[in-house]
């Protein structure tokens, strides 16, 4: 990978100096490529202006990755880069008048998968629920082992039907309402189990998968940030809450979770992968290839994430251009 990549991650953590003028009609122009230098087309650019007459300005990258704004005032901007599947960037910048003002060819990471639904749960209900009813709860389970989704959802029903608070059966409706992308039906039962059972830690994480799916980012962040001090010993959870923050774009949040998921529970093969890039887009080089090389020497990776962590750590080792 080229060491513009590195670049464009670095750069985006800083900010240039800014001055604000009142002429009107500046020019800027920029691109935006992909981890792999590769122009991204399609990647909404909004430019902010911070004068005291705010405005923003709206722009999306050609074929080519590039974007060309003209009409604008002079003084300091904050740029924002958007694109569905990618994590956003924010950069900042100063804009002269007269002439064309180009900006650095900024880098977009693939976002990390939405945290992984948890599993359906196969305990059975309690001893003292009617032998008719653990009859059903198997049956669900097995429908929804075979696949058989509207089938596995009616059968849950009948057991809530008799056992409203059965929370455990409540959770497997709401996985399986997820797996039909039924998503304010699975949130109704997620959020229900949490109330019935405050304990499950994967409850969380699952509402936080359906609060993502449905682009309330913002709404995940907050439903795993509160639970995090009481499954701050869940290595699980604090690795769902990582890929969690850092899809919202909470980095500090995001690493500090990561790092709780590898203490716990080291052989979470991408808690490495994912500690590495934000080392990277920290400017903290050895670290990230401390966190590189451990994820490389592992078994069972992510292949994108693998192919990723070679180019990266090959990048950190090239010496500086004088």
């Amino acid at each position: 990978m080229k060491r513009a990549v590195i670049a464009g991650m670095l750069l985006a953590l800083c900010g240039l100096g800014a001055r604000e003028g009142r002429a009107q009609g500046a020019m800027v122009r920029g691109q935006v490529v992909d981890e792999e230098g590769r122009p991204l087309a399609g990647v909404k650019v909004e430019l902010q202006y911070l004068g005291k007459e705010r405005q923003t300005f709206a722009r999306s990258t050609n074929e080519k990755g590039g974007f060309v704004q003209v009409g604008l005032p002079s003084g300091a901007y904050i740029i924002q880069y958007t694109r569905e599947g990618y994590l956003p960037l924010t950069t900042k910048t100063t804009i002269t008048a007269g002439g064309l003002n180009e900006v650095p060819t900024e880098t977009l990471k693939v976002a990390p998968k939405a945290a992984t639904l948890p599993a359906a749960q196969g305990a059975e209900p309690e001893a003292d629920v009617a032998k008719e009813v653990q009859e059903t709860y198997a049956k669900a389970m097995e429908a929804a082992s075979g696949g058989r989704l509207d089938e596995s959802a009616a059968l849950f029903k009948q057991v809530l039907e008799v056992t409203p608070n059965l929370a455990v059966a409540r959770y497997n409706l709401g996985y399986i309402y997820s797996r039909k992308k039924d998503w304010p039906a699975a949130e109704a039962e997620f959020r229900r189990v949490i109330e019935l059972q405050p304990e499950r830690s994967d409850t969380y994480s699952a509402l936080a998968v359906v609060c993502e799916a449905t682009g309330r980012r913002r709404e995940a962040v907050e439903v795993l940030s509160a639970a995090s001090q009481r499954f701050e010993r869940d290595a699980a959870f604090q690795y769902s809450a990582g890929i969690v923050f850092l899809n919202g774009g909470e980095t500090a949040l995001a690493e500090a979770a990561l790092l709780k998921a590898r203490d716990l529970d080291a052989s979470k093969v991408e808690t490495h992968y994912y500690l590495g890039t934000l080392a990277v887009g920290g400017g903290r080089v050895e670290e990230a290839a401390s966190h590189l090389q451990t994820y490389l020497s592992l078994s069972g990776q992510n292949p994108q994430n693998l192919e990723t962590a070679r180019k990266l750590l090959e990048a950190l080792k090239k010496p500086a251009k004088p």
